[in-house]
């Protein structure tokens, strides 16, 4: 793969850009599969969301709802496995997995982001006051929370568990591959209804000790959500590389399967 970005010593913002231009322009199906998500997390958050008696949807949180029913998938958890030829050429070429999985989820994060926010700021324009909406936008720092737990979350399951993704039909001819294949798929739920609401316990907590709550101390009380979601981030990059390091070679048989 010639033209794979090639990220070995260079910065962090060059191996962003390198990896955003990969995205769009060898990743469609990647792209298709994020569209795809986003549309249907849309569409079950607006569901949920509605009200017969009123006509209209309960949109606070609404935003911080989208982006992790988005995250609850694949794109979040195999991240490596999903572009294994590229990630490997990398490899190869002396790239660093902390490099390789910090500028994906770079990636993800600036796609992501954007359209929550967007979301969440014409949430509040609709249901605050002017003079309130200041400390509304405060509250859309809890996004910032959900996709940077997600992300955590995702660059370790995502050198735990990677699979490369084959068309259905294949899929169906290869029968060894679906027990892992079904897992991988699972396992992003499986998280979201049990790894995460333990993980945001402590933020809940601490906040609520610290700060009495989001309605007296909004800023401080948002604020570490983020830190805390910053601190799963750091915390999931660190052990993803804790385990390549540890098992290099389970970690390229896995990245490498024809799964």
């Amino acid at each position: 793969m010639a033209d794979s970005p090639r990220n070995a010593h260079v910065p962090v913002r060059r191996e962003y850009v390198d990896e955003l231009r990969w995205t769009f322009s060898h990743r469609r199906s990647w792209l298709i599969a994020f569209t795809a998500n986003l549309i249907l997390a849309a569409a079950f958050v607006g569901y949920e969301r509605y009200s017969p008696r009123t006509g209209g949807l309960k949109l606070a949180g609404a935003a911080a709802e989208l982006a992790a029913w988005v995250l609850a998938s694949t794109l979040t958890t195999n991240q490596l496995g999903d572009d294994a030829a590229n990630v490997l050429s990398r490899i190869d070429h002396g790239d660093h997995i902390v490099h390789i999985l910090l500028s994906k989820d770079l990636v993800l994060a600036s796609l992501l982001l954007p359209i929550t926010l967007a979301v969440s700021v014409a949430a509040q324009l609709d249901i605050t006051r002017m003079n309130r909406l200041a400390p509304s936008l405060t509250e859309d720092l809890l996004d910032v929370f959900v996709v940077l737990l997600w992300l955590g979350i995702g660059a370790l399951t995502s050198v735990l568990m990677p699979y490369r993704n084959i068309p259905l039909r294949a899929r169906w001819r290869a029968r060894r591959t679906w027990p892992r294949w079904l897992a991988c798929q699972a396992l992003p739920y499986v998280l979201f209804f049990t790894v995460i609401p333990l993980l945001t316990w402590p933020a809940y907590e601490a906040a609520g000790h610290l700060f009495g709550g989001r309605r007296t101390n909004l800023a401080e009380y948002s604020t570490t959500f983020v830190f805390w979601g910053a601190t799963v981030w750091v915390g999931g990059l660190a052990l993803a590389t804790l385990y390549v390091r540890r098992a290099p070679d389970r970690f390229l048989t896995d990245l490498r399967r024809p799964s």
